[in-house]
């Protein structure tokens, strides 16, 4: 059976801007402050509090949403069924394969000309889409990230983005049980996809077992123009697609009252027969 409800941290800390509404930093000058910030923080050994914020957005305020989780757990479909949620006029989605599967076309493999050239792909999309004009836009990525110290600097890039365009980012951990997982990790969509995805149960394991997701840390200092940030640990072994791209939808929306102290229960009653995602 599911563990309990949703489990929810949500943080936020406000700074003033130390830029100019007159001259905006470029997105690895934001990087590169938010760097030196934790930097400080974790040699001073100092925990920053966390609070909600003191009010709701509306449904139609711009946002960045990372749906984050290893291979196999659903990330593509499930943000593939929250973006049809959205006013496509004001939403994008943009799954990391697109990101990810020019490059190894180009450079096979994970060595340092691939992942550099990874970051000038990321960099240059990422730019794009930090200039869109229109502020009410809802931007929805999907993305592997553990904690090891190059995915933390690859999370600060999404970190970038939203306080660019100041608006709050929400961080989704999306996981499931380890046979749900082994299952819709070897689904023939994944096998025969075009799409260069993960199908071995085997490396899936060394993943599960040696990594653990970004975290959003309690002694981890906001970028100066960023207003909020929120991290939810998603449990999904019993959720249909869209039942995950609904509840995800309901807390960015704000349906949910982020402000109050206790776990919010929007976990519906888990179905007689287990629903998975493929």
């Amino acid at each position: 059976m599911m563990q309990g409800p949703l489990h929810l941290q949500s943080l936020e800390k406000r700074n003033e801007s130390r830029f100019t509404s007159t001259s905006k930093p470029s997105l690895r000058q934001i990087i590169t402050q938010h760097r030196k910030l934790i930097d400080c923080d974790q040699e001073a050994g100092r925990e920053m509090e966390y609070t909600a914020p003191p009010k709701l957005l509306s449904s139609h305020s711009g946002r960045v949403i990372l749906l984050n989780g290893f291979p196999g757990v659903g990330k593509f479909s499930i943000g593939r069924s929250l973006f049809g949620m959205f006013d496509p006029k004001h939403a994008r989605f943009i799954d990391n394969h697109l990101l990810i599967d020019p490059v190894q076309a180009i450079i096979p493999g994970r060595g340092a000309d691939h992942k550099v050239l990874r970051r000038t792909f990321r960099q240059v999309a990422f730019d794009a889409l930090t200039t869109i004009e229109d502020a009410s836009t809802t931007l929805i990525f999907t993305s592997c990230l553990s904690s090891s110290k190059e995915d933390q600097q690859v999370f600060e890039e999404y970190l970038a983005i939203a306080s660019q365009r100041r608006v709050p980012l929400y961080l989704f951990n999306i996981s499931c049980d380890r046979r749900e997982h082994h299952s819709r990790l070897v689904t023939t969509e994944r096998s025969t996809g075009s799409k260069t995805k993960l199908v071995s149960p085997e490396i899936l394991d060394d993943m599960l077992d040696e990594h653990q997701l970004v975290k959003i840390a309690q002694n981890e200092t906001t970028f100066p123009e960023f207003s909020a940030r929120y991290m939810f640990e998603l449990e999904s072994t019993y959720d249909s697609i869209e039942e995950t791209a609904s509840k995800i939808h309901r807390i960015v929306t704000q349906d949910l009252d982020l402000t109050s102290t206790e776990t919010p229960d929007i976990d519906d009653n888990v179905p007689e027969d287990e629903q998975s995602h493929r």
